[in-house]
């Protein structure tokens, strides 16, 4: 016999997986025959079944897809923004400006090539 895993860590595993999956819930559409896919029949009435643990239960009726995704899947709750810096957003300061702008100027006048008249000298 191979060296298994002991039957009460195996149960103790799949009572974890099963309390995990308890509680969740899909929609299904009410109708004639096999179940299709969602976006075969949007506008057909949908049973709401939530996972006990062993077996699927219905918990409600829904009269159409859009409705189903609206129970199934609720917008996030929104975030209040918190106030920005304003120091810190848009355009920089005046002094941070000038003092760019004065290390570009000094950057560039080294690499210049020399005026056209200076270059015969």
């Amino acid at each position: 016999m191979q060296d298994d895993e002991p039957l009460e860590e195996w149960d103790r595993r799949r009572d974890a997986r099963q309390a995990a999956s308890k509680g969740r819930q899909h929609a299904v559409p009410l109708g004639n025959g096999l179940h299709r896919g969602a976006h075969v029949d949007p506008d057909a009435p949908r049973a709401i079944e939530e996972w006990t643990g062993t077996e699927w239960a219905v918990v409600g009726v829904v009269e159409d897809l859009a409705a189903a995704k609206a129970l199934l899947y609720p917008p996030p709750p929104v975030q209040e923004a918190e106030p920005a810096d304003v120091d810190r957003v848009g355009r920089p300061s005046r002094v941070d400006r000038t003092a760019w702008k004065m290390k570009s100027t000094v950057a560039s006048s080294a690499r210049r090539r020399p005026v056209r008249g200076d270059d015969h000298r």
